[in-house]
């Protein structure tokens, strides 16, 4: 089980850089730094300064959009880090959301996103690019295969990532039906295009939520059970793994979900919670993992509680309880 950790650049890079270089110290495959710029630091700042200041640990850039960023700078930033730690770098492009919204643009369509998949492999392997009337290349691209992953939850974007992408991140929880309702997808629109010879990456996108009791931790959940339960196509996955949801108000912004949390039932939100990711104590959170590794789940995304704070909870825990379980489960973190 390799475990990819969210860290939010959301204090100066020294310290991000700091908190990097103890999660590669405490064993994580790798760290994801989310790419919304106004909320954060630049992701791809801190993914240099993180490639500089470690040396064996995956950088992830989560999610990255073809909106907010022109192909031609993702490129370039693409190939300036992976100079940096060849072979770690892996960038991951979504619709936007949050980045998106926050400069009052549409978010970006999945068929502009595998367009920019197509183009930044062009870029990336020396080849001339046509942008508009000019007809320009990447003048120092190096030809290595810096992995593209496609992050979302729909039919058409999970089936695009299979048919373009180098890897897929899919945001629809733990539960094996859903998880089987994604790789169906993703299998799909790899056949489409005869891609059935080379394995993606897949990446699971989990949320994780860790205190001393199971019934603290299924508080930590109560907000995210409200986001998945007011949204129309994650309410859909909810049902999909047997849970009745009658929420109709939908829900906005993260804000709005933690004003309906108290009004969910705590049955509906220990249900939802065990459906959407892994919450308990460091040892029931092992146990999960153990359990999602007999599934096939043999790389997840950490989304920790902790929000946009550097998640140094989260880290001890993996660190002190979680890792040392799954070495004695005789499983590879």
């Amino acid at each position: 089980m390799e475990v990819i950790l969210r860290v939010p650049p959301s204090v100066p890079l020294d310290q991000v850089c700091n908190f990097i270089i103890e999660a590669e110290t405490a064993g994580f495959f790798g760290v994801a730094i989310p790419d919304s710029q106004l909320i954060s630091r630049d992701t791809y700042l801190t993914l240099g300064l993180a490639a500089q200041c470690t040396s064996t640990i995956h950088l992830y850039a989560m999610v990255s959009n073809p909106v907010t960023r022109h192909v031609s700078v993702l490129a370039s930033a693409m190939q300036t880090i992976d100079e940096l730690a060849p072979g770690r770098l892996h960038v991951t492009l979504g619709t936007g959301a949050a980045a998106v919204a926050a400069v009052g643009r549409r978010p970006a369509t999945v068929k502009t996103i595998a367009e920019t998949i197509g183009t930044l492999k062009q870029l990336l392997s020396g080849e001339a690019v046509n942008f508009n009337e000019s007809k320009s290349r990447l003048s120092y691209a190096s030809d290595r295969q810096i992995p593209i992953l496609v992050a979302g939850r729909g039919p058409r974007i999970l089936e695009m990532a299979g048919e373009v992408a180098d890897g897929v991140v899919p945001y629809v929880g733990l539960h094996p039906d859903n998880l089987t309702y994604a790789r169906n997808l993703v299998v799909t629109g790899a056949e489409r295009s005869g891609r059935t010879e080379n394995p993606m990456e897949e990446v699971l996108d989990v949320h994780v939520g860790i205190a001393p009791t199971p019934t603290e931790a299924r508080e930590l959940s109560r907000p995210t059970c409200a986001y998945w339960a007011s949204q129309p196509s994650l309410a859909n996955l909810l049902r999909n793994a047997g849970l009745s949801v009658n929420i109709g108000d939908k829900v906005v912004t993260w804000a709005e979900a933690q004003q309906l949390a108290p009004s969910l039932s705590d049955d509906f939100v220990s249900q939802a919670s065990n459906i959407i990711g892994a919450y308990g104590t460091p040892e029931d959170l092992a146990d999960q993992l153990t359990c999602a590794e007999g599934r096939g789940i043999s790389r997840i995304y950490v989304r920790p509680s902790e929000g946009d704070a550097l998640p140094h909870k989260t880290l001890r825990a993996f660190q002190d309880v979680v890792f040392p379980a799954l070495k004695n489960q005789g499983l590879n973190y």
